[in-house]
């Protein structure tokens, strides 16, 4: 469940740091973490 949390920091963290990435491939990670 805690997977599930960092990976919903994890996209502002993205936006601030200004890594140029799709939003497809953060929610790839997402599922993956999830699994």
């Amino acid at each position: 469940m805690r997977k599930g949390i960092y990976c919903i920091l994890y996209v502002p963290i993205l936006y601030i740091l200004g890594l140029s990435i799709p939003s497809s491939g953060l929610y790839s990670l997402c599922s993956i973490q999830n699994e």
